[in-house]
């Protein structure tokens, strides 16, 4: 693709991005994006015009319409409809890249790893929520027995009441 071939378009949330991207101000280069350490939400702010996302990744904008057609990026719309890609969206964009151009996976295989990647981040996010839960409820739970502090409810109350405290020795030797 030539340099320049497509230009950045002006319409962003913000207004006018003087560098094609809202939020503007300077090069938008790969490794520049890349090296930004943005955190995990500012990942998915949408920054990127379609066709200044299409000049990151070195595509067409018609490939981007075409993986959104797809259901394999879903980039965000201002209210005039314009799309709005995320540094999120690049960095999937470059996944089905790699697994399309590199490792020579369709667009229906694609799709399908895409998913799998997708309720595994899921079950992942669900299962540190559980662990949480399950540690701040053993926690309270150690506290109540233990007699630190008052029971929150009268189920507690008598749990309280049924449970017995052991003392061990340890002994050395």
């Amino acid at each position: 693709m030539k340099a320049g071939r497509y230009p950045a378009s002006k319409a962003s949330v913000e207004g006018e991005a003087p560098s094609g991207f809202a939020g503007g101000g300077g090069d938008a280069s790969p490794l520049k994006i890349a090296s930004l350490g943005m955190a995990m939400d500012e990942k998915d702010k949408p920054l990127f015009t379609i066709g200044v996302a299409a000049r990151l990744l070195g595509v067409h904008p018609q490939t981007l319409r075409l993986y959104e057609r797809e259901g394999l990026i879903s980039p965000s719309r201002t209210e005039g409809n314009t799309r709005l890609y995320s540094q999120r969206d690049i960095e999937d964009v470059r996944t089905i890249m790699h697994l399309t151009r590199e490792v020579g996976v369709n667009l229906a295989g694609v799709e399908l790893i895409v998913g799998v990647r997708r309720r595994f981040m899921q079950i992942s996010i669900d299962m540190g929520e559980t662990v949480d839960r399950l540690m701040h409820e053993m926690e309270r739970e150690m506290v109540i027995r233990a007699g630190m502090v008052a029971p929150a409810t009268e189920g507690d109350v008598a749990k309280k009441r049924e449970s017995k405290v052991m003392k061990i020795k340890i002994e050395k030797g």
